[in-house]
């Protein structure tokens, strides 16, 4: 955190954005959601420019749902659906499927938990759709979650289907 702090205040911000990635990876190892929520945001912030995306190779879908499970975690379920949702909207036609299914999976799983009018089944529906087919970590949280959502919503049965798939794959 002192870091990241220090290397932002000196402009580096290539080195800000990785430390506070790691503050925030500390921070939500010893129960701080709060603090690494603000941590990741901050690298959020400094990775607007895409020239650093790319220059650091950071994962900035990872990064966004990181940002949004330690809201979640930390009671800021509203903020995390804000967050999921800009960023679902700012992704680039040409972004990798997989990050639009990883963002649209995190999302759907925070509708789960607050009141709106959006169709959450549907969204998380889409990202079934855009995981990678085959055995990957991304396509098992992406039907658990999925069946988690469509259990949410009544619909058990069709939930338990991607349930066992997701525990297969896992």
């Amino acid at each position: 955190a002192e870091l990241a702090l220090h290397a932002r205040r000196a402009n580096d911000l290539d080195r800000a954005v990785g430390a506070s990635i790691e503050a925030g990876d500390e921070a939500m190892a010893v129960g701080g959601p709060d603090e690494a929520a603000h941590h990741y945001e901050q690298a959020l912030e400094l990775l607007e420019d895409p020239a650093r995306v790319e220059r650091l190779g950071v994962d900035h879908a990872r990064l966004v749902v990181k940002a949004a499970s330690a809201l979640t975690t930390g009671g800021d379920t509203l903020r995390a659906s804000h967050l999921l949702a800009q960023q679902v909207e700012q992704l680039r036609p040409d972004s990798p499927s997989t990050a639009r299914a990883r963002l649209l999976s995190e999302y759907a799983g925070v509708l789960t938990i607050i009141e709106t009018d959006l169709d959450p089944p549907a969204i998380s529906a889409e990202a079934v759709a855009l995981a990678p087919e085959g055995e990957s970590p991304l396509r098992a949280k992406v039907l658990a979650t999925h069946a988690r959502v469509l259990s949410n919503h009544g619909h058990e049965d069709d939930a338990e289907g991607y349930a066992t798939e997701a525990l297969a794959l896992a």
